[in-house]
């Protein structure tokens, strides 16, 4: 989706206070560049001004409107919750466009480490042709090679073609605000051999040789993991709900219920309980599995 209208009005609107809230709020700005988003972080804290502000102000309208006209509440009450309504839309709109940048980041650093041996061999493969560092990265900027590696590689360009920076400042520039310690690692290493003349293609090699190893001992493990997993999923949703549906029939029979009805509990277990542990089993299979 393009945002570019929107952040455009919104920095007409708000570009002086935005300015001044970047360089008050350096983390955050900090974190909205290592995210990546294609937007100085003066221009994002406009749109959050932007967004923050339309929506806190319809929810107070619209609040006021259900509670006072419709619902008939008296005033007093009716402007009470319009403003909690108001309060709350602006934290919501901090919390969404706080929480965004992490996400991406994080996305961004699980692709990336994923995707670093093949980014390696792909570099040292057009080192190895003669291709020069700069070369390299502008080529990896296209999107279609690696897209993983697409942003910090875009930033690179953009930042020698249009900022005035050479290719190893601006290598070291993408080290520094890279959300992968590996990638840092990577790039550093990069600009360390150009400096003292080392063999960039060796370096290269030597690079995707480790971080293939570093991703198959990762891979294994998260096997593993993933195999305890599994069993504790058995053990849960199949021989659990046997167990207690055994145990359950077998108190009826005997009379152990304590007057509580078996089927209430088969189905407060069958309808409540196994769905919501599902949904927990399901959140913590993708945690275990990231980029998956």
């Amino acid at each position: 989706m393009n945002l570019e209208p929107a952040y455009t009005l919104a920095y007409r609107l708000f570009g002086r206070t935005s300015e001044r809230l970047e360089k008050r709020f350096a983390g955050f700005s900090e974190l909205v560049r290592r995210a990546y988003l294609g937007v100085a972080p003066s221009g994002y804290i406009s749109l959050l001004l932007l967004t923050g502000t339309v929506s806190s102000i319809v929810a107070l309208a619209a609040s006021f409107t259900a509670l006072w006209l419709i619902l008939g509440l008296p005033i007093f009450s009716s402007i009470f919750f319009s403003a909690l309504a108001f309060v709350g839309a602006w934290l919501i709109s901090l919390g969404c466009f706080y929480t965004y940048p992490i996400l991406r980041a994080r996305r961004i650093r699980v692709e990336v480490e994923r995707d670093l041996g093949f980014i390696a061999s792909y570099m040292a493969v057009m080192a190895s042709a003669g291709v020069n560092p700069y070369e390299i990265f502008k080529s990896l900027a296209k999107g279609d090679i690696i897209p993983s590696i697409t942003p910090i590689a875009a930033t690179i360009v953009r930042d020698v073609e249009f900022l005035g920076f050479d290719a190893l400042s601006a290598i070291m520039r993408a080290a520094r605000l890279s959300p992968s310690a590996r990638l840092r690692v990577f790039l550093d290493g990069i600009v360390a051999t150009i400096h003292t003349g080392g063999d960039l293609a060796s370096y290269l090699r030597g690079a995707m040789e480790e971080a293939l190893r570093t991703e198959r001992i990762r891979l294994r493990e998260m096997a593993e993991t993933l195999s305890v997993f599994g069993e504790a999923f058995v053990a849960l949703f199949v021989a659990g709900p046997i167990f207690i549906t055994i145990m359950l029939t077998l108190m009826a029979i005997l009379g152990g219920t304590g007057g509580i009805d078996p089927i209430s509990i088969l189905m407060l277990l069958i309808y409540a309980l196994m769905p919501l542990a599902g949904i927990a089993m399901l959140v913590v299979a993708k945690a275990l599995t990231p980029g998956g």
